[in-house]
């Protein structure tokens, strides 16, 4: 596969459904600006990128959390000591995805200390599958100098994720790369369910997981692409499980990228009827990320 993966999803992190950074604007950061490229193309429709389209800002969702009245709640994370059990590549470069999702929900709720913890996870996981070059020290010190930013905090991150998949990529390890997306995105629609299901006021997060069934596609093309990696046939059957779960949901109506303000890197959604979930279906998709995100996770 010679199509670049642009890990810019510091991961669907409520997302990719919700966590992750279309494009936040920061005072420290040196963010790619492609995203506002045509989404049309074949190529762009297999890349990460494009999987995280749909994705809004970490400023949109701080507000939709906040009216939500969702709260913050660890239980839901990978446990930092299972990193350290961790032993195929398979492992390693999902979670490392999964620990970038976490980051992100971290970020938005503020808890600084466990974002820390999340980011050396993902430290450790990069440099044992050929990555460390993304995540160097001077990274972690620019993620410590702005902990109380989130939007800087992740727009960090998304470069660093974006380094990542250089590294794998040109080393000719794009499958690998492609599982730390798949991870990412399997790790924020879990968190995103968790936090639908947890709150009364959440018509705007149960959209957000709705408008997931075309990243979903996406991202199980651009895991078909990459079959012969190890692993990858066993998460591309799990996705097809959740791919199920959304069989029913209105397939007519989608969400698509409305304005995106260059200068602050903000994405808006707009664009035709939003889709959304009955509680059959969201309850559905839930219990088959549920058993998807548990063998991931499993050291």
């Amino acid at each position: 596969m010679n199509k670049k993966l642009s890990l810019l999803f510091l991961p669907f992190a409520l997302s990719a459904m919700v966590f992750t950074s279309c494009g936040s604007g920061t005072d420290d950061a040196n963010i790619n600006g492609d995203d506002t490229s045509s989404v049309d193309s074949g190529d762009e429709k297999k890349s990460a990128s494009f999987i995280f389209k749909s994705v809004p800002s970490t400023a949109e969702l701080a507000v939709m959390i906040k009216n939500a009245g969702a709260i913050y709640d660890f239980k839901l994370l990978n446990d930092i000591k299972n990193k350290d059990n961790y032993t195929t590549t398979t492992q390693k470069a999902m979670n490392l995805g999964v620990y970038g999702a976490d980051l992100s929900y971290a970020s938005i709720f503020d808890q600084t200390n466990e974002m820390m913890f999340f980011i050396q996870c993902a430290q450790s996981l990069a440099g044992s599958i050929g990555a460390s070059g993304a995540f160097d020290d001077a990274t972690l010190d620019r993620v410590s100098a702005n902990k109380s930013n989130h939007d800087s905090v992740l727009s960090i991150m998304t470069d660093t994720y974006t380094i990542t998949d250089q590294l794998l990529s040109e080393g000719g390890r794009s499958g690998v790369s492609a599982l730390v997306v798949a991870g990412g995105w399997v790790e924020g629609l879990y968190i995103a369910t968790n936090l639908a299901n947890g709150t009364k006021n959440n018509t705007e997060i149960v959209k957000r997981i709705a408008e997931q069934k075309g990243s979903l596609k996406n991202l199980i093309e651009l895991l078909q692409e990459n079959e012969e990696t190890e692993g990858v046939k066993a998460i591309i059957s799990g996705l097809k499980d959740i791919q199920a779960a959304y069989e029913k949901v209105d397939q007519n109506t989608t969400a698509e990228v409305k304005n995106t303000d260059e200068k602050n890197k903000l994405t808006t959604l707009g664009g035709g009827n939003q889709m959304t979930l009955t509680k059959e279906q969201l309850a559905e998709i839930t219990k088959t990320v549920g058993v998807l995100r548990a063998s991931i996770v499993k050291p």
